[in-house]
């Protein structure tokens, strides 16, 4: 299940790490503030999202911490490289200053990735699986796809929800092969969401028009996801043959088969967490298929983010009432 986890214990190395987070953050929102006519409130949003999310995963403070002090040199040093060069640089500082949040974002996004290669990686349950079931379905709702696709979608819908409310344990290989399908479809979900956000523009008016909110809304939930869509796509490419034998091969889909199953948690909610959490769905993305608050994409992303987060808490909150 994908659930938020937070440690308030903090060390004081910890602390440290925290001031000079803070201060390189202050340094460069004061380039951005006096070189910048206006702030690109889009990137912004993505790499809120991007620290929030992964703070809150992350097992290891002090370095999540270290990445953004890394990322920030490393766009700091991006925007004063013109000033190293010889001749007017000017231009070309301004140019750099301009592209600078884009370097921190994409450099937090990948060593964040690899810091919580671990805990991006979800585990599955069948929670999980009536969200990404519905989520599809809802999809082929919103592409308008042909009826054939959408009552396949939601054939699936009902078998996973039949399958939950009577607890039917799955073989390794079926809980395998759901992890392999789940991993593409949430790489799937971030790939189009990628290519959705670039069509939009990325300058805003008014930070407080609709248009503005629901963009920056769009981004900040893409900044939380985009860790988990690259970690599928990290275990996708596990399955590449390398320069191995066909004996080694064989060895490595055997063990990657394994942990893919075992990435499959046994436990069923029944019926009365299942049915439920069924419902929201569908009233949830009927009322963004009709208002278009969030792009469908993001609004999936707020199902897989928020619902089991829900779940799992009166699931736990219940056991500790027995």
């Amino acid at each position: 299940m994908i659930f938020m986890k937070f440690n308030q214990t903090i060390s004081e190395v910890e602390a440290k790490s925290i001031k000079v987070t803070f201060l390189l953050l202050m340094t460069t929102w004061a380039i951005l503030m006096l070189f910048l006519d206006s702030i690109p409130a889009l990137t912004l949003a993505y790499v809120s999202g991007l620290l929030v999310h992964n703070f809150l995963i992350t097992n290891h403070k002090k370095y999540y911490f270290y990445a953004i002090q890394i990322s920030l040199g490393i766009g700091l040093l991006a925007a004063a490289t013109p000033l190293l060069e010889e001749g007017e640089t000017s231009t070309q500082f301004l140019n750099m200053v301009e592209v600078m949040p884009t370097v921190f974002a994409v450099s937090a996004t990948f060593l964040l990735l690899i810091l919580n290669l671990k805990e991006s990686t979800p585990t599955l349950d069948y929670i999980t699986l009536i969200i990404i079931t519905f989520s599809l379905t809802y999809i082929s709702f919103e592409l308008n796809l042909e009826m054939v696709v959408k009552l396949t979608f939601m054939l699936l819908s009902l078998v996973v929800i039949f399958l939950s409310c009577f607890k039917i344990q799955l073989p390794k290989l079926i809980k395998s092969i759901l992890a392999i399908l789940s991993s593409s479809i949430i790489f799937g979900f971030t790939l189009i969401n990628i290519q959705y956000l670039i069509s939009l523009d990325s300058e805003l008016n008014s930070l407080f028009s609709v248009e503005s909110i629901i963009g920056i809304t769009n981004y900040f939930i893409f900044g939380m996801s985009i860790i988990y869509g690259l970690s599928a796509l990290s275990y996708l490419l596990f399955y590449l043959p390398g320069i191995e034998t066909l004996k080694e091969y064989k060895a490595k889909l055997k063990h990657l088969n394994q942990l893919n199953s075992g990435r499959f948690d046994d436990l069923n909610y029944g019926l009365l967490f299942t049915i439920p959490t069924g419902l929201v769905l569908f009233i949830l993305y009927y009322i963004n298929y009709k208002t278009e608050i969030l792009n469908m994409y993001s609004a999936v992303w707020a199902a897989i983010f928020i619902l089991p987060l829900i779940v799992n808490k009166i699931y736990n909150f219940k056991d500790l009432q027995k």
